[in-house]
């Protein structure tokens, strides 16, 4: 109850609970919107990710493959040799790229678990 004497109307969701105990038909439309927007937006990450391991003359083919045929390291190999006699080498990106990213992720992660105890 208020404090005025009313009783207050439970909401819509929170009387069905913003997970649901049960599936629904109506759950089917969501779905069938869902997943195939989904699909359509991971194809571009599977590309990049099959690019990366096709040798110089699969990358070269017209037209394109979307999935590698041969797949081989040597990309990555010829990179790190490369790059062994740069000023900077490419071990230096990767473990800048996981420092920050990690510790990004933990001072969230931190931050997020503050703000949770903390009563608005």
């Amino acid at each position: 109850m208020k404090r005025d004497g009313k009783k207050k109307r439970p909401t819509r969701l929170k009387q069905n609970g913003i997970n649901p105990k049960h599936f629904s038909a109506g759950q089917l439309k969501i779905h069938a919107y869902l997943v195939p927007i989904c699909v359509i937006m991971a194809l571009p990450i599977v590309f990049i990710i099959s690019n990366a391991f096709k040798p110089i003359d699969e990358l070269m083919a017209y037209p394109p493959r979307f999935f590698v045929r041969r797949p081989t390291l040597d990309n990555f190999i010829s990179l790190f040799n490369l790059s062994s006699s740069t000023s900077i080498p490419a071990s230096r990106y990767l473990f800048h790229h996981r420092y920050y990213g990690f510790g990004r992720a933990y001072y969230m992660r931190v931050r997020g678990v503050c703000f949770f105890k903390k009563a608005f």
